[in-house]
């Protein structure tokens, strides 16, 4: 886990518990800056270790995988249909039947993100891990959500115009999935965002 964007705003990572939840995170690394280059260098070496280690290191693909996952790389759209994921390995000469492994791997590699075992997700795969951290990091770097956090419909709209409707929405789970918001349980139409809540406890909690 990397805060890369130390001169930008302060880290403040519930590791402990985020480790808790997700045994897979082995390290973190709070002081990198991708403006500045400080501590890229102990950074590198940490993830050449760690890669090293990874289950998928070492093993051989087919060529029809390889070709796949090219295409699938080089696909025009951001997001596709499973189906169209499916068809798109199928035509580089991939097995019907191998198909979801090999959709898993690349999700695990991060080339694409799909979440095979999540309702609201498993009917779209983002093809660009880039262009979802973007939209992403709109939400986080939003000036009009303030230290309550509170992220209204018509933030969504606004921030994310230059999305479908319906896209909003899955962008909104993904924020979910990876617990960087939180939907209200009194109005369904406000989520909370995490990290721009306030580190200070509200006033009505300081003396607890």
């Amino acid at each position: 886990m990397v805060a890369t964007h130390i001169d930008e705003r302060p880290v403040d990572i519930p590791f402990e518990d985020i480790q808790r939840r997700y045994p897979q995170v082995v390290s973190q690394h709070r002081g990198v800056s991708s403006i500045q280059g400080t501590g890229i260098d102990d950074l590198r070496e940490a993830i050449t270790a760690v890669a090293a280690e990874l289950p998928l290191m070492g093993e051989s693909w087919p060529e029809s995988w390889l070709a796949a996952a090219d295409a699938l790389q080089k696909h025009e759209s951001q997001y596709v249909t499973p189906e169209v994921m499916r068809q798109t390995m199928i035509d580089k000469g991939v097995k019907p039947e191998d198909t979801g492994i090999l959709a898993r791997w690349l999700h695990d590699l991060g080339d694409i993100l799909y979440f095979q075992d999540d309702e609201y997700l498993d009917d779209v795969v983002m093809l660009n891990a880039d262009w979802v951290t973007d939209h992403v990091y709109r939400v986080l770097d939003h000036g009009e959500i303030d230290e309550r956090g509170i992220f209204t419909r018509d933030h969504m709209n606004d921030i994310w115009r230059d999305l479908d409707p319906g896209v909003r929405g899955l962008f909104l789970r993904l924020m979910e999935q990876f617990d960087l918001s939180y939907r209200a349980f009194a109005n369904r139409d406000i989520s909370i965002v995490v990290e721009k809540l306030s580190s200070d406890p509200p006033s009505h909690f300081a003396d607890v």
